[in-house]
């Protein structure tokens, strides 16, 4: 059936026709709590009245309820309570919180308004229809503690109690306005009933009431006072004296106006339209119609028609939804209706009997409450009982349709809704002539006009609007209608008759500006919304002339005094008149009018007699009448009241989608001793409480209150329920999988890190003790550089405490971003030392270092190594087996110890040779003490004579370089020969340099010589590189087989180099990094946790799963727990840099600078190096010894606790039986247990008895994420990060799996009950099957055509996903069983495309939107912009982007990774419109913190290479190094290059 406009009306707003499908978009309403803004005037403040004072001082000795009129400022006795009860804290030293609860949500924010403008109070408001997420314990008690007074709706005051959030011993006071509601199931009478009764006396807060009159109905108004004091355990008071409140409190004049029944009129012609032609609809509008032919004899035939297409346009909405259910039941296979809907009869002798005819007509008895088998009773038939759509869903789908058509068809004449003539003189009552003639009276002074009309139906009030708008002769009257914020209670009204809360608000500020004159409202609406009692509002309020009460049944009847006394304290001028409205043949008018006085009358005369007892004590009821379940651990109630709202709570954690929404069902069976009520959970929902029986009862209402009572206890039994009464969340299953509560409502996009300063780490290789009475081993290291080629050993060996470990003496590095092979050997023979040659070394240690390194270290360090000069012509591949005595060059000691104690400078003459000299390194004071090797003595030159500096021929003389350029203020000797000399470079780890082909100039006057030779200070531009890799490459062996400072718990099967690759980070700048690692370790862990908590938890649904996973794998949890192992000592996560390296010392190694991700990603890196290495066993085994004992450490573990679980097949018919059977064919996989498939193609709106396949799509999306992942890293093609993220994301989202499911035809065997889901997925099967068969071309948007379609159904990615868990499951999770699966059914068929797009010159073309937007956001520096997720009721998924609190994106797809994509998309888009040429927006101010700041450029400084200064011309003109280069122009160096 297509698409049919849906009639609705709102004449006032001008909406007429809207377009829609089947269901309409359901509004959201959101809670709405908030402090207020206004400010408080001490000077502007009104003393109170003396009736107001009485009233207080009454009120602070006892529990009161003040019942005064309208207007009389009952407010202000409450304000001064408030004040009051603040006061007396600093007395009692206990912190407690005023409560003001008002019944309607209008009337909330104008309280708080009132008390925080006339008080210092610190004041806080909660109202709305749904509670917030963020709502729980903690969350209240904040609140009481923060402030004095909270205002709220009864609702959510009777929420918090339920839920034990707060307990009445926190409250010392109880305001109730308008308490005379306190009756019955009012939550006012519900919270003294249930937690009132059951606080000790002495915890319990101070009552204080408020209202115009205790009577609610025409009932004694003796019986109505002491019921309420009795349900409030308070006094009811009044005024003492009435003179003295009628100084303050004006009346308006009463009169009653009659009018007269006019001329006969004929029934309306949408009536008569309908009997001719549309004779079959009059059967479905029959109240409808009732309430029309009333309309016509009061208000006239054109306000009948206005009501009677209301009333079809809802019954249009009603049609159309009763068609999509019947659809439904009619793709239901007729057994499993038949099945689902028979029942079994218990007598009273608890006999099982099948009665298949009631002949004697009996009902059969009924047995109390029970959970329901799978088998229900044969003959207690259950029926789904909603009254108010009775007729409609007895009607057959024929009809339903034809039904439907009719008021298509009556909805498209011309003169529909809006579009009607205005009404004619004659087509009005005489109710509504007289109406108006009252209002022309003002028409020659419209400015002085302010006037209400009451009405008692909500259709009334939207159709005299109508009128009122559309007759000309009223033109000066600026009206609108106000309604109430709920529906309707009875008949098709309750859809179109309800106003919200921001409409009525912004509909009262109209009138109360002036921009309205009259208001059309609901008597009870009207009262809450404009009542006017503050002072704030009586200039606006008090212009009320007129209130006119409306009456359409012509009398009296309806009113009763709490209606009278309002209605009337509306019209507070002198000059206001009350008018009533009544027929002329009304005789009872006047004195109904005449009742009301006198009832009022007595009503004051009571509460001032003795006739009331004084205690109130002696009328409360403190036994307990309510039947109540208390959960021990917190306090909270279970009660016959709240059990129904709770269990619809907890439905809406279930699982859903945007074609299925889980509620529960209730079904009623009645039986000659009562009614039972059974409910019926959503399909999802675990076994053991899919179905319960209620208790015999009374009433259809008590069954189903029962009923719902004992499912929440249920619920609450086995866990799925916290003692909070809350749907379980993750936070409440620390005990099996250790998890911490992290609640995220909304993200933030951008460069803020969480940065931590860790120490780094250092090889147990390295420590020990330098004494006399220790060996120690002698190590060399032999060299080979591929390109070039040079082979050799370094003349520098070092000492150790230990011999290297067999695994860590060979290992490839680069240097100066050549492939270089390091060998270290380990003499056999080890080596005692005299404590004065230790002294030396160490001394020779630190010097050696020192000439190429400008990090902070001093002489006397507790070095972990010590470096020692070696003989270089006894280096060989026997030197192993040398004595180390023999291998150490003494010699080159001596010469050390002689150069520097005495810091010789260099003694050159004409008459020196150089092969006296070549040997000897110097260093140049004024050049920042950089060493030189020395190349030549320029005998012919002196410091005044004229060189060239470099290739460029800038000439000059030493003696002016050394005077301008290195500030030398010393005499410099003229007659001295020159140096030229070759820099020593620095080591560096990555970049390439090429070759220095000028000399340096020296004068030998500042160059004092090195203590190190030349032969052996070349090497220091090799040794700190491998130093810093080969403590590296200790730490990892130390963390694989543990040591004193490392884990000794964790099972690492895994190789050193890809340990090491895990463990170091891309800011490194090394050759290789985490990142392919942590790709793959990432999907490895994903899986492992799913399958850890499916298993685990049997009976969790799919939401609850997914919850529990996020928190498992979440940034924050990873980081913890690598930080409990000290991993973050073992990271390498900076460049090279001489500026910050150091040896390996003992103590204070150099501190690092680590974002959390980059903690939690080493920790995933670590899994991806054991699954590489050896496979899933090994990952397994990592993630236990890392999670605990908790975990399984291998996947056959899971299979075992799998199969100790008693799961009982269900029995499936033959047609699905026959389905599984051809998906097996199609896959190429043989179930052994048939209904794991036969649950993966079951949808949730599946007729219940067969589970859902939501658990396995979660299972199966994980393990098909690690099947894609393990895949990309297997090719050939080595492909960055980034790409191969982007490349996984194509292959897994939704949209291409919807793809795969179509080529699978996996719909066509898929069990669902749902029309639209239907029609979508048979949409866009079409489409894709369209556009597989258009030629392609070599655009990537052809190759991946799929992508050009709309947004798959996610229904078809999650059939695919749930096919591939429900075969782990069966293969007792064996991954390579699902990894073939997965080869044959996507890969074969479909990585050609993917392989062509990597092979155009497109590739993937862009990056992800996400990422995009992530970067954009970098380069902005912006740090507030926010990305909101929510899920929608529709099962859709809404994300949101706020740039400082400015929506600049939001997207709605039927998953969060299509929303998120979709609004990325939008939002970078926002960004690169708005940013101007400096990468800055207008409405962003953001200032870093100058903490986070500096916090961030040390760890950019961490990140800095020395190699980024690459302009050779200008360091070869200046002859400086990039320090020095830096401190000689004064530059600072510009992080944004990096």
């Amino acid at each position: 059936m297509e698409d049919q406009p849906i009639i609705t009306h709102d004449h006032g707003n001008g909406v007429i026709v809207k377009k829609s499908s089947f269901l309409t978009e359901i509004s959201k309403f959101k809670t709405v709590s908030g402090t207020r803004n206004k400010k408080y005037d001490e000077s502007n403040q009104e003393n109170p009245r003396p009736y107001q004072t009485e009233l207080f001082h009454k009120a602070k000795e006892s529990n009161i309820l003040a019942i005064l009129d309208t207007g009389s400022g009952k407010t202000m006795i409450a304000l001064l309570l408030l004040r009051h009860m603040a006061s007396l804290e600093p007395e009692t030293g206990v912190k407690k919180c005023s409560i003001f609860l008002v019944p309607t949500i209008p009337l909330v924010s104008q309280q708080a308004d009132y008390i925080e403008q006339n008080s210092p109070l610190k004041v806080k408001m909660f109202h709305g229809g749904t509670t917030s997420s963020c709502w729980d314990k903690q969350f209240w008690a904040n609140e009481i503690q923060e402030y004095n007074v909270l205002v709220l709706t009864p609702a959510i005051f009777l929420y918090t109690l339920d839920k034990a959030y707060i307990r009445l011993s926190q409250v010392n006071l109880l305001v109730f306005d308008e308490c005379h509601h306190a009756r019955a199931s009012h939550p006012y009478n519900l919270i003294m009933k249930l937690h009132y009764r059951t606080t000790v006396k002495e915890a319990r807060p101070k009552i204080f009431g408020m209202t115009a009159s205790p009577c609610v109905a025409k009932e004694s108004t003796i019986e109505a006072i002491r019921q309420l004091e009795a349900n409030l355990n308070a006094n009811a008071l009044s005024a003492d004296s009435f003179s003295s409140l009628s100084n303050y409190v004006t009346r308006p004049t009463e009169r009653i106006v009659y009018f007269g029944e006019g001329d006969f009129f004929e029934p309306p012609q949408l009536y008569l339209k309908l009997n001719e032609k549309y004779h079959d609809l009059l059967v479905l509008l029959q109240r409808e119609i009732a309430d029309c032919i009333a309309f016509s004899d009061t208000l006239g035939p054109w306000a009948a028609d206005r009501a009677l297409e209301f009333a079809i346009a809802d019954l249009t909405y009603n049609l159309q939804r009763q068609i999509s259910i019947k659809k439904k039941q009619e793709q239901a296979k007729e057994e499993e209706i038949q099945k689902n809907t028979q029942a079994m009869v218990i007598d009273d002798s608890n006999q099982e009997t099948v009665k298949n005819d009631d002949s004697d007509g009996e009902k059969p008895n009924l047995e109390d409450g029970e959970i329901v088998d799978e088998q229900p009773d044969a003959d207690l038939h259950f029926q789904e009982y909603r009254p108010e759509l009775s007729l409609i869903e007895n009607l057959s789908i024929e009809y339903l349709e034809i039904y439907h058509n009719y008021c298509i068809e009556l909805a498209q004449d011309e003169k529909w809704g809006a579009n009607a003539d205005p009404p004619r003189e004659d087509q009005l009552g005489g109710k509504v002539l007289k109406l108006f003639e009252l209002l022309m009276e003002y028409k020659d002074e419209p400015e002085c006009f302010c006037g209400i009309v009451f009405c008692q139906q909500r259709v009334m009030a939207r159709v005299l609007q109508l009128i009122i708008e559309k007759y000309p002769k009223l033109d000066f009257i600026r009206s609108s209608y106000l309604l109430g914020h709920g529906g309707a209670k009875t008949n098709l009204y309750k859809r179109s008759s309800s106003m919200s809360v921001m409409v009525q608000k912004e509909i009262v500020n109209k009138f109360r500006n002036g921009l309205l004159n009259l208001l059309i409202s609901t008597n009870v609406i009207f009262i809450s919304t404009v009542g006017g009692r503050r002072r704030a509002r009586y200039q606006t309020l008090q212009l009320c002339d007129k209130v006119v009460q409306v009456n359409h049944r012509f009398d009296m009847m309806d009113m009763n005094l709490i209606n009278y006394i309002q209605s009337r304290g509306r019209a507070r001028r002198k000059t206001s008149q009350f008018i009533i409205m009544a027929n002329e043949g009304d005789d009872t008018a006047e004195s109904m009018l005449q009742y009301l006085k006198l009832t009022e009358e007595g009503m004051r005369s009571v509460l001032k007699s003795d006739i009331l007892p004084d205690d109130p004590a002696s009328k409360f009821d403190e036994t307990q009448g309510e039947t109540i379940f208390k959960i021990a651990s917190t306090g909270a109630s279970i009660t016959m009241y709240n059990s129904l709202a709770l269990l619809y709570q907890y439905c809406t954690v279930l699982p859903r989608d945007k074609y299925y929404n889980p509620q529960p069902d209730f079904l009623f069976a009645e039986g000659a001793n009562g009614v039972i009520c059974e409910i019926r959970m959503p399909i999802n929902i675990r076994k053991d409480c899919s179905k319960l029986r209620g208790a015999i009862c009374s009433s259809r209402k008590d069954a189903k209150r029962d009923a719902c009572f004992r499912m929440i206890k249920l619920l609450h039994s086995v866990g799925e329920i916290d003692d909070y009464l809350q749907p379980l969340r993750v936070a409440e299953i620390d005990e099996t999988t250790g998890l911490i509560k992290h609640n995220t409502e909304k993200r933030r996009i951008g460069p803020k890190r969480k940065i931590r300063s860790f120490e780094a780490g250092i090889a147990s290789f390295f420590r020990g003790v330098w004494s006399s009475d220790q060996i120690f081993y002698l190590n060399i290291v032999h060299m080979s550089v591929k390109d070039p080629t040079e082979v050799r050993f370094l003349s520098i060996g070092f000492l150790s405490f230990c011999p290297l470990p067999a695994e860590t003496l060979e290992f490839p590095m680069k240097v100066n971003s050549y492939d270089t092979d390091f060998k270290v050997y380990t003499l056999e023979e080890p080596v005692t030392l005299s404590q004065s040659q230790i002294t030396e070394l160490q001394k020779y240690h630190h010097q050696f270092f020192k000439s190429v390194l400008r990090s902070e270290f001093e002489e006397t360090e507790d070095w972990g190594t010590l470096c020692v000069p070696l003989i270089e012509e006894q280096l060989c591949d026997d030197t192993v087996n040398f004595d180390p005595r023999n291998l150490i060059d003494w010699e080159a000691i001596e010469y050390f110890k002689c150069i520097a104690s005495e810091e010789e400078y260099i003694s050159v003459s004409k008459d020196t040779k150089f092969e006296d000299i070549e040997h000897i390194v110097v260093y140049d004071k004024y050049r920042y003490k950089r060493h030189y090797l020395l190349t030549e003595i320029m005998k012919d030159l002196n410091p005044n004579s004229i060189v060239k500096f470099d290739q460029t021929g800038r000439e000059g003389t030493t003696l002016n370089a050394y005077k301008s350029n290195f500030d030398c203020q010393e005499e410099i000797d003229p007659k001295q020969v020159l140096l030229l000399a070759k820099p020593l470079g620095y080591p560096y780890q990555s970049k390439k340099r090429s070759p220095r082909f000028y000399g340096v100039y020296l004068i030998p006057q500042f160059g004092r010589i090195s203590p190190i030779q030349s032969g052996h200070v070349k090497e220091a531009l090799y040794y700190p590189l491998f130093l810093r890799y080969l403590n590296h490459r200790l730490m990892m062996y130390d963390l694989m087989h543990g040591s004193p400072n490392s884990p000794s718990n964790l099972i690492l099967n895994t190789s050193i180099d890809l340990l090491q690759k895990a463990f170091t980070c891309p800011s490194a700048n090394l050759s290789y990094n985490y990142e392919r690692l942590e790709f793959l370790g990432d999907a490895f862990l994903k899986v492992h946790l799913t399958l850890h908590l499916f298993v685990l938890n049997p009976n969790r649904h799919e939401g609850y799963l997914s919850q529990a996973r996020v928190q498992l794998e979440n940034n924050n949890n990873l980081r913890a727990t690598a930080n409990s192992y000290k991993l973050e000592t073992f990271i390498m996560s900076f460049p090279f840099s001489r500026q910050h390296w150091i040896p390996p010392r003992l103590q204070g190694n150099m501190n690092q600078l680590l974002s959390d991700k980059t903690v939690a990603d080493v920790f995933e890196a670590t899994i991806g190096a054991c699954y590489v290495h050896s496979g899933v066993p090994s990952a397994a085994a990592c993630i236990k010894s890392f999670l605990g004992d908790g975990f399984y450490g291998n996947w056959s573990g899971y299979a075992l606790k799998w199969s100790t679980y008693s799961m009982n097949s269900p029995n499936l018919d033959p047609a699905m039986i026959k389905s599984c059977q051809m998906v097996e064919t199609k896959i190429g996989y043989k179930f052994k247990n048939i209904s794991l498939l036969a649950q993966a193609l079951t949808h949730s709106s599946a007729i219940v008895g067969q589970a859902s396949y939501e658990r396995l799509e979660f299972l199966g999306d994980s393990i098909l994420g690690f099947v894609v992942t393990d895949f990309l890293l297997r090719l050939e093609q080595k492909m960055q990060p980034g790409a191969l993220s982007d490349l996984r994301t194509e292959l897994v989202n939704n949209q291409f799996l919807g793809v795969i499911a179509c080529t699978l035809e996996l719909p066509k065997y898929m069990n669902y009950l749902n029309v639209e889901l239907a029609s979508a997925i048979s949409n866009w099967c079409k489409l894709f099957e369209d556009e597989l068969n258009q030629p392609t071309n070599q655009l990537s948007d052809s190759i991946l055509f799929w992508n050009r379609l709309p947004s798959a159904p996610k229904t078809l990615g999650d059939l695919y996903e749930s096919l591939l868990g429900a075969i782990f499951v069966d293969c007792s999770f064996k991954y390579e069983v699902v990894q073939e699966v997965v080869q044959r059914t996507l890969f074969c068929n479909w990585w050609n495309r993917f392989s062509q797009l990597l092979a155009s010159e497109d590739g993937l073309q862009s990056k992800h939107p996400l990422r995009q937007l992530q970067e954009l956001i970098v380069e902005i520096k912006c740090t507030k912009l926010y990305m909101e997720l929510s899920n929608l009721s529709d099962g859709t998924c809404e994300c949101e982007f706020k740039l400082h609190n400015i929506q600049i994106a939001t997207a709605i797809a039927d998953s969060k990774r299509d929303a998120k994509k979709s609004a990325a998309y939008l939002a970078v888009n926002y960004l690169k419109e708005n940013m101007d040429e400096n990468s800055k927006l207008a409405v962003c101010d953001c200032k870093i913190d100058p903490e986070e700041e500096k916090l961030e450029r040390e760890l950019n400084d961490q990140f800095i290479m020395i190699e980024l200064w690459d302009d050779e011309d200008v360091r070869e003109m200046a002859e400086l190094d990039p320090e020095e280069l830096l401190h000689f122009n004064g530059a600072s160096l510009d992080y944004s290059l990096l």
